[in-house]
């Protein structure tokens, strides 16, 4: 056979061999279960999982590697858990290559005192994405974890190996983590990636959680990047990003110490949104430990968005080896806490106001603790914004021939009538009339000898009038006043540059025209004041008295003649009362601005 058709029958038989190893298996089709399809798989295969719930745990066997496991999309496929012991709901260890996708994978209903390990994973190369997780958590003390790296916390559980497994080159992404518990104790973690002995990168990015968090996502290793994330309507218990080493709690191993927590570097946390998490003791990003010591190199917090938190970003050791940088921190209790006494680097963050954080700040945004270097910071919302805050101070310089214009128009009119009237009452006092004279004596002459002349006694004075009463009224007073501004114009020109330079030649120019039809000010203005009618009359003098009357005798003889008496003069009238009027006070004012304009030129 020639060797040119000898090496492609070899070539069809070589293709053929290894489409044959890359099958696809459909469930419930091929097999009735997820977990009979794992078990028929061979590496490279496809578990294509139709519609439907499947209510199983699952375990990928160490021998198989480069699976694909595909969903019919998140709420068409779902996966639920059974175990609720702490054992995982899907077990994948050692095993490369994996890929998981298209599926909602929602935790057992769990009771108190319970835990779901979710997917607990270990390998290289292992891909999950475009999931739905789902935790159900019904009381106090329980929690579901979401996605765990191989490394259990939890000491007793049989899967508990406490094995360290090399897990670079896994990627979570495109996830979104959703919270259906009761409990207001706990909530879910979302992704836990515990220490191991790769030192390639690991990428978790693009994934939305929501509901009630216990931590977000948390790494123990290094060469990690965390990027992308978002935490909307979140009700955040710990932290929403963190990174920190739990330490070494299995005191049954001796391999590890009570708390021994290891150096950590090489993290980027990046372009994510971090808000909700209201712990004070934790922070939205948390990198340390709380109280531990911890060594830290490039841990790098930039360009992240972190907000309404008890605290925005909280570093707790090793402060010099982390990086603050170019992140809007605001609306936070507090906002950036270095608890650490090494300097962090906190510069050219957004920190809620031009003027830069408050605390151990000058302005007034987000706080900022102590050994933290915050300047310069950015003066907008844009973190790819001017980092100049404060501003330098500038160079002097020179402003030559500057030409600025100010011409104003203002017309209007201003019209006022103003009135103003005061009176006291009319008041009359008057003096009294004098009183009445005496009558004159009488003189009886009845004897017819010859008598004298007898004259008849004078009337009495009549008496005097007494004086007017005494009126005193109120006061009255009337004052009336208008005070217009009309087309009142100021301008301004500041140099506020301070440049230390010379402004030459400098003329302002601005036009404004209030020319309008409605710019007339009416004032009507009146003022009155009014005491009451006020009238004193004097008494009235008594009348003048008659005159006696003369009664002649009957006697024949010639009698002396006899004279009647005269009447007396009458009373005098006295002066007419005093009148004393107070003051009637009426006072009016109006105060009118029209046209008034300002004009301030800075420099």
């Amino acid at each position: 056979m020639p060797a040119l058709a000898f090496a492609v029958i070899f070539i069809a038989i070589l293709f053929s061999a290894t489409t044959a190893f890359a099958a696809t298996i459909n469930v419930p089709l091929n097999q009735p279960t997820i977990q009979a399809a794992i078990n028929a798989a061979s590496p490279g295969d496809t578990i294509q999982v139709a519609a439907g719930t499947y209510v199983e745990d699952l375990e990928i066997p160490e021998s198989t590697t480069n699976l694909e496991l595909a969903g019919a999309g998140v709420g068409v496929s779902t996966i639920k858990g059974v175990a609720t012991t702490g054992a995982p709901n899907i077990k994948i260890h050692l095993i490369d290559g994996i890929k998981i996708h298209g599926f909602t994978i929602e935790s057992p209903d769990i009771q108190s005192g319970e835990s779901s390990g979710g997917i607990t994973v270990s390998g290289q190369n292992i891909e999950i994405y475009n999931n739905k997780f789902v935790s159900n958590f019904d009381a106090d003390d329980s929690f579901a974890i979401a996605i765990q790296t191989w490394r259990s916390q939890w000491v007793g559980n049989p899967w508990n190996l406490w094995k360290e497994h090399d897990i670079s080159g896994m990627h979570i992404h495109d996830n979104t983590f959703e919270d259906n518990g009761t409990s207001s104790d706990n909530g879910y973690y979302g992704v836990w990636l515990n220490r191991d002995s790769g030192t390639g990168l690991v990428t978790v990015e693009n994934n939305t959680f929501s509901g009630q968090v216990r931590w977000g996502i948390e790494t123990e290793r290094s060469n990690v990047l965390i990027q992308g994330n978002a935490f909307n309507g979140v009700t955040g218990l710990r932290s929403g990003i963190s990174v920190l080493d739990f330490g070494d709690s299995n005191v049954n191993d001796p391999e590890f110490n009570s708390w021994n927590p290891r150096p950590q570097s090489n993290v980027q946390i990046t372009g994510n949104t971090v808000q909700g998490f209201s712990n004070p003791t934790y922070a939205g990003i948390l990198v340390g430990w709380p109280g531990a010591v911890q060594t830290f190199t490039n841990i790098v917090v930039n360009g992240n968005i972190v907000q309404d938190n008890s605290n925005g970003v909280m570093v707790n050791s090793s402060a010099d080896g982390v990086l603050v940088n170019n992140n809007a921190i605001s609306g936070n209790t507090a906002g950036a806490e270095n608890t650490d006494s090494a300097e962090l680097n906190a510069t050219c963050n957004w920190w809620g106001n031009a003027d830069g954080p408050s605390g151990n700040g000058p302005g007034s945004g987000d706080t900022v603790s102590m050994n933290a270097t915050f300047q310069p910071w950015l003066t907008t919302s844009d973190l790819n914004g001017p980092c100049d805050g404060p501003l330098p101070p500038p160079t002097p310089r020179n402003i030559n021939a500057s030409s600025f214009l100010i011409s104003v128009t203002n017309r209007g009119s201003v019209n006022n009538t103003t009135d103003a009237d005061s009176r006291t009452g009319a008041n009359a006092a008057l003096g009294s009339t004098g009183g009445a004279g005496g009558s004159g004596g009488n003189v009886v002459s009845a004897g017819n000898e010859n008598n004298g002349s007898a004259s008849a006694g004078d009337g009495g004075d009549g008496g005097d009038g007494g004086a007017g009463g005494l009126v005193t009224t109120g006061d009255a007073t009337s004052d009336a006043d208008s005070e217009n501004a009309l087309n009142s114009t100021g301008a301004e020109v500041v140099s506020e540059c301070g440049c230390g330079g010379d402004i030459n030649g400098a003329t302002v120019d601005v036009i404004t025209n209030n020319n309008d039809s409605y710019n007339v000010i009416t004032n009507l203005t009146q003022a009155r004041g009014r005491t009451g009618e006020n009238r004193a009359e004097g008494s009235t003098g008594g009348d003048a008295g008659d005159g006696g009357a003369v009664n002649g005798g009957a006697g024949s003889e010639n009698n002396g003649g006899a004279s009647a008496g005269t009447g007396s003069t009458g009373g005098s009238s006295s002066f007419g009362g005093e009148v004393r009027t107070g003051k009637s006070t009426s006072k009016s004012s109006a105060t009118n601005l029209l046209n008034v304009s300002f004009f301030r030129v800075r420099l």
